[in-house]
């Protein structure tokens, strides 16, 4: 098993790319002109490409085939943390957003507001690929085929925009211990592997 260090920059570098797609998603597209010559407002690229209830399912297809594809290892620790211990990997997504509570209110501050901008920076990624990692270890459940997970997450990532109340308390639970478990790795807060065990020894007769 790769070691916590190794785990997270596999994880970052897909959350690189994830996070480079979200801001380029996310940019204003150029107010545009109704038939009366006025301006019908700006949206986002990802608000107009695609509709609010298939986004989760767009976002765990994207960055989870991503994870799939280039770091299976670590996308299949990390999900079995999430399946082995979901209610500490969920404690420890709360604690998250007490984090952020914390870095919004630094970013306040005169002085130092600056150095909040990289850390939400960080936490939008670590959230996506929380989200993510959330939805295949409930694939996982089903499949330890990767590839099928992925396709079970995609399909319960949808579903959740779908069930009204129910679905996006979810996607809430499932998010957060995605995000859980990526904090609980970095924590080295995971199962160890059961050290092997002895053979044992037959007495020997002494002459």
């Amino acid at each position: 098993m790769q070691p916590p260090s190794s785990r997270l920059a596999a994880v970052a570098a897909v959350a690189a790319v994830a996070a480079t797609g979200t801001v380029a998603a996310t940019t204003p597209v150029l107010a545009q002109q109704g038939p009366d010559a006025a301006q019908v407002g700006a949206e986002t690229i990802f608000s107009s490409l695609f509709p609010e209830n298939v986004r989760l399912a767009i976002v765990t297809l994207l960055v989870g085939g991503g994870l799939v594809a280039f770091a299976p290892d670590t996308t299949r620790a990390l999900t079995g943390l999430a399946r082995k211990r979901p209610g500490f990997a969920f404690v420890y997504g709360l604690l998250s957003i007490v984090l952020v509570i914390a870095i919004g209110y630094m970013a306040a501050l005169p002085l130092i507001g600056w150095a909040s901008v990289p850390l939400l920076v960080l936490y939008l990624v670590v959230a996506l690929c929380g989200s993510a990692l959330g939805f295949l270890a409930v694939g996982r459940l089903v499949t330890d085929s990767q590839p099928v997970a992925l396709a079970i997450a995609v399909v319960a990532a949808a579903s959740t925009a779908f069930v009204p109340t129910v679905g996006p308390a979810v996607a809430f639970v499932v998010t957060h211990v995605g995000i859980g478990a990526i904090a609980m790795d970095l924590a080295g807060i995971g199962t160890p592997a059961a050290p092997a065990p002895r053979e044992k020894q037959t007495p020997t007769e002494s002459p």
